[in-house]
Order: C-alpha cells, then structure tokens, then sequence
C-alpha cells in the first residue's frame, strides 16, 4: 500500500485450495480477544496488521495454490487534489501460495485475552469528561473544533503553537470527520474505535469496536475514537 494508492487483501483458491485468514493485530496491538476470522485486510498508507494463514487442498489433490489479491471495490477509489492526498483503489494479483499436502491439518488457534498495560485499557465504558471530547476534521486542512490550523508543515519551528493541549493522564474522545480521503495517524499514542458512521460496505468483521490503531482510513463517515494520554508529556503529532 502507498500514500496514492491502497489495497484491501483477500485470499482466492484454486485447484480446491481452502484458506483462512484470523486476524491477531493491527498496528501492532492486540486485539481484545484473538483470532478474529476475516475475509479481507485492508492496507493502506501506514497500516499494519498480523494475520494467520492457514490453506488446505481439496480432496485427492496433493498440491494445489491460492492467490492473494486486492479487491478495489473495496477501497475509497477518488482522484488526488491540490488540497488532498486520496487513496485510489488497486485491484489485481499480489502474491500465489504454493501449497502441498501433509497428511494434517493444523489444529484451531485457541481464542485468547492478553495482559495489557494501562494506556490500552479497555475505553468503551470509561467516563469522558466534556472538555476533554473534541472533533477533528482531517480534510481539507486540519480543524480542530471547527478552528482551522494555519502555518503547519514539515518545516515548522519549535515556536509553532500547539493544535491542543491534552492534559496528562485522561481519557479523551475524539470524532474524527473527513479520514475517509486521508489516513488518520497519531504519533506516540493508539486511539480506540468506538463508534463507526456511516455504512461499512466491506462486507466483513476487520473494524469492530474495541479496536486500537494508530492510523485509519475507511469509507464509512465519522468515526470517533478514544485515547488515553496516560504519563507521556510532550509533543504529539497528528496528521
């Protein structure tokens, strides 16, 4: 996946080749409860996730192959602006598995809850306070509570006034508006999904809420996110 271009990854059989995707993270957090079975993974600029595999041949064949590919219907596919960068779809093959028969089939994964440390506690009954809910327009520009954010480019000084200021070791809630046309990506802390706007038309369980990441662009309206700024003070970027 790149900035111009992004790709939504599924797995097709042939020659009866069975496969499996289970979804164990996503920019590298575990999931609240794990595996999750998926049919599709969606890759963008920035994002990473951790996925087991698991193939089969039909009956009698000995060897038989599968093909990853990138369905474009899934993703957003808009053309690029002076004002924004856009994700267009990319459809096509990506990588063929060969796979040969052992005589076994690898047992299930068992479904597990890891140990988490406090700045990924679980937000989705927390408490927000109403001065610490904003909303965060990610295009065109960057507003913040409707407040547009002039002189903010790779160039800037340590002097350049702060977007916010987040007080220390709260919980924050953040509605995210326009990261349908541009990845959302926070530095130094992972956000939580809580709700998702709009229709998710991908047909599949890759977003739920509950979920953590650090970047996120997806067709489906507002979403907002929770984030708990726990012990780091200091510069936090967000783009």
């Amino acid at each position: 996946a790149a900035v111009e271009r992004g790709a939504r990854l599924e797995i097709d059989g042939t020659n009866g080749a069975q496969c499996e995707m289970q979804l164990m993270a996503k920019d590298g957090v575990y999931l609240h409860e794990m595996p999750r079975k998926v049919d599709s993974a969606a890759f963008f600029s920035g994002a990473r996730a951790d996925i087991a595999v698991r193939c089969s041949c039909g009956a009698g064949a000995e060897k038989c192959a599968a093909m990853i590919r990138s369905n474009g219907k899934h993703v957003r596919a808009v053309v690029a602006t002076e004002t924004a960068t856009m994700t267009e779809a990319y459809s096509g093959d990506l990588v063929e598995l060969l796979i040969t028969r052992t005589g076994r089939m690898d047992a299930d994964l068992p479904r597990v809850r890891v140990k988490r440390p406090c700045y990924l506690a679980d937000l989705r009954g927390a408490t927000v306070d109403k001065s610490n809910e904003h909303d965060l327009n990610v295009q065109p520009g960057m507003l913040w509570d409707g407040q547009a954010q002039e002189g903010f480019n790779f160039q800037h000084s340590p002097r350049t006034p702060p977007m916010a200021e987040l007080p220390v070791g709260e919980v924050h809630e953040w509605h995210v508006h326009e990261q349908t046309r541009h990845p959302m990506h926070l530095h130094i802390n992972h956000y939580q999904l809580q709700t998702m706007g709009g229709d998710d038309d991908n047909g599949d369980n890759y977003y739920e809420p509950g979920d953590w990441h650090d970047t996120f662009l997806e067709r489906i309206g507002t979403i907002t996110v929770r984030l708990q700024t726990d012990r780091f003070v200091g510069n936090m970027v967000v783009h």
